[in-house]
């Protein structure tokens, strides 16, 4: 199968722009420009050249552009963003080494689904949310977090997954729940869930859900690991 590519590299994808690089806390700047976004990850792989050479990171204008072009072309192929995409030749399924998003797609599919399910259950039965002053500590936590990404939600999920997390956000202003850090929090990338939802829900609902590789990449300052330490 060819690999995707983006159609142009000057129009912007839904969501904008989007690169990871955990290892070094690096996410691209909100509704930056493919070029600025480029020269941001040279700056910030040369920055740390410990990792650059344990990684072998490129940093070359035209190596590193190859890679967030792939990178976003593969998250609109994911996303069904097939407007802003072609296929491209070689016929290689991962051209690069470096993983930029803490997990995998497969994995990624599966956190999502357990995120969601999450919501769903603690909705449908009718647990208690936790108290107001832990979702608004947990809430803290995660305004400074690297993996704390804002956006629309087609820019993280599937169309029915997306809508599913947008009716359990009705419910949650319907019981009138909320954080003083409502406006700087969206969707956790480790685990893929909208955090304005998991603040509020028990440890042990978010635990059974979420699957291990998705603990192994929470940041290490995570309120989740922390709670769950603390058990």
């Amino acid at each position: 199968m060819a690999m995707p590519k983006l159609l142009s590299r000057q129009k912007y994808v839904p969501g904008g722009f989007k690169f990871w690089i955990p290892a070094i806390k690096f996410q691209a700047a909100p509704n930056a420009s493919f070029d600025v976004i480029v020269n941001s990850i040279i700056a910030a792989r040369k920055a740390n050249p410990h990792l650059l050479a344990k990684h072998g990171w490129a940093t070359d204008y035209d190596t590193v552009a190859d890679e967030l072009d792939y990178f976003n072309a593969k998250m609109c192929a994911d996303l069904g963003y097939t407007d802003y995409i072609t296929e491209g030749g070689g016929g290689a399924t991962a051209p690069f080494s470096q993983v930029h998003h803490p997990r995998s797609t497969l994995q990624r599919a599966a956190g999502v689904v357990g995120g969601a399910e999450t919501v769903v259950e603690w909705i449908k039965d009718g647990s208690e949310a936790v108290s107001p002053e832990l979702a608004n500590k947990r809430a803290a936590v995660c305004v400074t977090c690297p993996l704390n990404q804002k956006g629309d939600f087609a820019s993280f999920f599937t169309v029915p997954v997306a809508d599913a997390f947008r009716k359990a956000l009705n419910f949650r202003r319907q019981i009138k729940l909320s954080t003083s850090h409502d406006d700087q929090i969206g969707v956790c990338t480790a685990c893929d869930c909208v955090i304005r939802l998991k603040v509020h829900l028990p440890l042990s609902r978010i635990l059974a859900k979420m699957p291990a590789d998705a603990r192994d990449v929470l940041d290490k300052g995570c309120w989740i690991r922390a709670e769950a330490l603390a058990k």
